[in-house]
């Protein structure tokens, strides 16, 4: 498995599987050890690249999101079953139904 670079698209090891592209790789002051920092597909993130007022990368807010290199995998090596969204109650409802989303009224 290869190291992420700069560029990559990469898979957050992690149970809602965050994808984005590694804008940052090195250490931080934040935190000792190697970090990837990623802007996110989505805003699911906790940041903007920038952590205790040091900007590491730009990116939205929101959309930025550091974790340890030893939790991301370059997405070319993730299967695309283990890369789909965890299966939920809410997810489960809705393929019983078709598909269809049903509100309160």
């Amino acid at each position: 498995m290869a190291a992420p670079t700069i560029g990559d698209r990469v898979v957050v090891q992690e149970a809602s599987r965050r994808c984005g592209v590694v804008r940052f790789v090195g250490e931080t002051q934040f935190s000792s050890g190697v970090w990837c920092g990623l802007a996110l597909d989505q805003p699911l993130g906790k940041n903007d690249g920038t952590v205790n007022g040091v900007k590491y990368f730009e990116c939205a807010a929101k959309f930025g999101l550091f974790v340890p290199s030893g939790k991301v995998r370059l997405e070319r090596d993730v299967s695309p079953v283990s890369r789909k969204a965890p299966v939920t109650k809410s997810r489960i409802a809705r393929a019983s139904l078709g598909g269809r989303r049903i509100g309160m009224h």
